[in-house]
């Protein structure tokens, strides 16, 4: 970047972990003395384990709504988004994982640990995915098997959530060859974006649903917005 300031500057400093699983599948082959397209399909299968393992344990902690979740989890989209080399596989697959953990019959001590870590790794990549916050206030009083109090667990996911935030940007800045890229969005403020709907939620549940109605739900593009 030139080093202006300009308005509403996108950070790009946190795409390290969504990276992991692939960059396993690349040091594996690289160990094996496979050569670059090797490693390349070797790093899109390693992207498609770690999904379908978040897949298993989120299904087989959910109670209900099994069908819609494999039914999403296997869209064409999705499929095709997870089995290459993206960084949106991680996030996909730790998503499930928190729908898998919410929707159990007992929201215990393993399932609240999946949910901190998977939480934080969403965020620090993309904010976008701090309103998953929310989905703890769906879960009835007798299924929290937690011994602390909800919001004690609130503020513990949030708490790990700045922890990993502030610790990537860290690294970032005093290990990275490239250090902070910025990313110029213009006319666009995705903070008071996300304000906005936070603040008006039934608003915006009628624009998403009359967005949904006029495109069809999107059928025609298998799901793509």
């Amino acid at each position: 970047a030139s080093g202006k300031q300009g308005e509403h500057m996108g950070i790009i400093i946190f795409q390290i972990i969504p990276y992991l699983p692939q960059a396993l599948g690349v040091f594996i082959g690289r160990l094996l003395g496979a050569d670059a397209l090797w490693c390349y399909y070797l790093a899109r299968v390693a992207n498609l384990m770690f999904y379908t393992a978040c897949c298993y344990f989120a299904l087989k902690w959910a109670s209900r709504f099994r069908m819609m979740l494999y039914a999403i989890m296997i869209m064409p989209l999705t499929m095709f988004v997870v089995s290459s080399c993206n960084n949106d596989c991680m996030l996909f697959g730790l998503m499930f994982l928190v729908f898998g953990a919410v929707l159990s019959d007992s929201f215990d001590k393993n399932k609240a640990i999946a949910f901190i870590v998977a939480f934080a790794v969403m965020c620090t990549s993309k904010m976008n995915y701090i309103v998953f916050i929310l989905l703890l206030l769906l879960l009835p009083k007798g299924r929290w098997k937690v011994k602390i109090k909800r919001w004690q667990f609130v503020a513990i996911v949030l708490a790990v959530f700045l922890v990993i935030y502030e610790g990537m940007g860290l690294l970032v800045g005093l290990l990275s060859n490239y250090g902070v890229i910025e990313r110029p969005m213009v006319d666009s403020n995705p903070a008071a974006q996300l304000m906005f709907v936070l603040k008006n939620p039934l608003r915006y549940l009628v624009v998403f649903l009359d967005t949904m109605r006029n495109n069809s739900f999107f059928i025609s593009t298998g799901g793509l917005f």
